[in-house]
Formats: structure tokens, C-alpha cells, sequence
């Protein structure tokens, strides 16, 4: 499945973030940004590897559980935010050469 990306998504706006993949969708609030397209296509690469359902149910359970356990927000102890943070200044995703663009 071809991903698609839109820039200034009134979405990512509104939620606050500078990107957030809704599989086959990458969501951007403002411009082209090399680093966050490769974290965002790294979790792209983590749906396709395990799944929608088990990818965002797992997303959420390890954000619940881990929120609750550490008494705050647990983005950046997300097993998926992990590893995408630790790759996402890599060369350029060969994913992002099957994408289509556009502007909302």
C-alpha cells in the first residue's frame, strides 16, 4: 500500500505534534522535514512488520502502562518511539521513495 503524506495537516495540528503516522497516512504539521520523515517511515516500517491492529493496540497498551507506572507521559519510553528515535537521523528511508504528496 502506497503511503501518503500530507504537509500542515490540520490534524497533527491539532493534536500537537510535528508528525504522526496513521497507517497508510503520514500526517506533518508543517513542511518537509528530513528527520521527522524518517522517524515517521520508521513507523511505517513497524506497522508493516507487525500489523496494524497489533502495532497501534501495542502502541496504546505501552502508553497506558507505562504512563501509569512511571506517573507521567511515557512517549519517549515507548518501545516503538525507541527505536524509531534511535534510527530516524539514518540515510534518507528508502520508503519515502514510494510516496505520494500532498497539501491540505
Amino acid at each position: 500500500m502506497k503511503v501518503r503524506i500530507v504537509y500542515r495537516s490540520r490534524i497533527a495540528k491539532i493534536l500537537g505534534v510535528g508528525g504522526i503516522t496513521l497507517y497508510p497516512y503520514i500526517l506533518i504539521s508543517g513542511d518537509y522535514d528530513e528527520v521527522l520523515m524518517n522517524h515517521e517511515f520508521i513507523h511505517i516500517a513497524q506497522v508493516r512488520r507487525d500489523g496494524w491492529l497489533r502495532f497501534y493496540a501495542g502502541y496504546l497498551w505501552d502508553w497506558v502502562r507505562l504512563s501509569v507506572r512511571l506517573n507521567k507521559h511515557a512517549y519517549f519510553e515507548l518501545p516503538a518511539e525507541i527505536e524509531a528515535f534511535s534510527s530516524q537521523r539514518l540515510v534518507r528511508h528508502p520508503a519515502l521513495n514510494e510516496t505520494r504528496t500532498r497539501e491540505v
